[in-house]
């Protein structure tokens, strides 16, 4: 038997049983091991791709910014 879970979207499943009776302590501890690794696996790479669309993001901003400028300095010197 396994209890499942969600992290970040992600279906994370935990043995607690095995031919209908609990597992004993060193494989539910091993188990448990199991999962808590898979779940940092999957907080790490949400935190890489939340990282990652920031820095596209920023990267946008930085484009757009100097867009303007370039923009407002054309104008500038049109205008004269």
């Amino acid at each position: 038997m396994t209890t499942r879970s969600f992290t970040d979207g992600e279906e994370i499943s935990t043995l607690v049983a095995k031919d209908g009776k609990p597992l004993d302590s060193p494989e539910q501890e091993k188990e448990n091991q199991r999962t808590r690794k898979r779940i940092e696996e999957i907080q790490k790479q949400q935190s890489k791709k939340e990282a990652k669309e920031e820095k596209r993001k920023e990267k946008g901003r930085r484009k757009k910014t100097a867009t303007t400028r370039e923009s407002k300095s054309f104008f500038a010197f049109a205008s004269s």
